[in-house]
């Protein structure tokens, strides 16, 4: 009977132990996976300009700029999200932006930069500042 015991000591001692290290390893790569994660993804930020001044400047957290990079469609919403205040886009801002220099990424100094001068919609009237 006493090794019936010794038996039972021995399993809830190991899952114990086998249990704390998997705990204590989750918490450790969540943290190291946030820490890559803010220094793959952090310093980003949207500038809307208007009339060649600058008329917000913006941070875009990790979290989203990580969403953005797995899915394209992504940036386009945000973008139109983030002038919406400002004015209205009518053309494809990812792909006519680009090419319309609309908007203008900049991966070496970490921005979006967003000309409200080039929308096509924005010569018929002035951007207009809420």
């Amino acid at each position: 009977m006493e090794w019936i015991i010794s038996i039972w000591e021995f399993v809830f001692e190991t899952l114990l132990s086998e249990l704390v290290v998997v705990i204590a390893g989750v918490l450790i790569v969540q943290k190291a996976q946030k820490w890559l994660d803010k220094k793959r993804y952090g310093g980003w930020r949207v500038i809307v300009t208007c009339n060649d001044e600058s008329i917000l400047e913006r941070d875009i957290s990790y979290t989203k700029l990580k969403a953005i990079q797995e899915e394209p469609a992504e940036l386009s919403v945000y973008l139109k999200g983030v002038i919406s205040p400002y004015s209205w886009i009518v053309v494809d801002i990812i792909e006519k932006g680009e090419e319309l220099e609309l908007v203008i990424t900049n991966t070496k100094n970490k921005t979006y930069t967003i000309n409200l001068d080039k929308n096509p919609q924005e010569k018929e009237k002035p951007c207009s500042h809420p």
